[in-house]
């Protein structure tokens, strides 16, 4: 899967990622949502900063994730403005300045958009190996739909899975939507 994303020219990358954030910002579910979790994406995965910008357009309340690798968490941070509240963090993946408010508490997170090396159409997810967002997200809160964004590709018929790992409620792709939660009956 890190391949096949790596080999992925940079404008067909761009056009499928603004095609799959189109997708999100469509959602009605996603619309009703007041806080919003996203991650910043890095070069090879889905472009996330377009989605972002949108969101805070909306007015939408949205957090970032900034990791803590010596307790291999992660914690939440309001972003009010892209380009001036990130900095290089773990990895080089950018990440909300220290400074800026912390989410509270997670429960309050409505709508929480995922990164993923791999998703099945039943919701599992393969992430990067690190399970910070499997331990941030576990247990799910109730209210919370945690969406998963790939290219087509990385959608598969079925994934192993551990104990510990989350699952996505929903799945979008360039091509599809699959609603993987009887959580959510109506999505659009």
């Amino acid at each position: 899967m890190k391949q096949l994303r790596l080999d992925l020219e940079y404008e067909e990358r761009v056009k499928l990622s603004d095609e799959i954030c189109n997708k999100v910002l469509n959602l009605s579910i996603l619309n009703k949502a007041d806080i919003i979790a996203c991650y910043i994406a890095k070069p090879e995965e889905v472009q996330t900063e377009k989605l972002i910008l949108k969101l805070l357009d909306m007015g939408k309340k949205v957090v970032i994730p900034k990791v803590n690798p010596e307790n291999k968490g992660i914690e939440f941070h309001y972003l009010k403005s892209f380009h001036s509240e990130l900095e290089k963090g773990y990895h080089g993946i950018m990440e909300p300045k220290t400074l800026l408010k912390k989410l509270g508490v997670k429960s309050h997170i409505d709508f929480a958009i995922v990164p993923s090396l791999a998703l099945d159409i039943t919701g599992t997810r393969i992430g990067f190996g690190g399970g910070y967002f499997d331990r941030f997200f576990s247990p799910t809160p109730e209210r919370t739909t945690i969406c998963g964004i790939a290219f087509d590709f990385q959608i598969l018929d079925t994934l192993p899975s551990d104990p510990h790992d989350i699952n996505v409620d929903l799945i979008v792709t360039e091509k599809r939507t699959i609603n993987c939660s009887l959580k959510h009956k109506s999505i659009n």
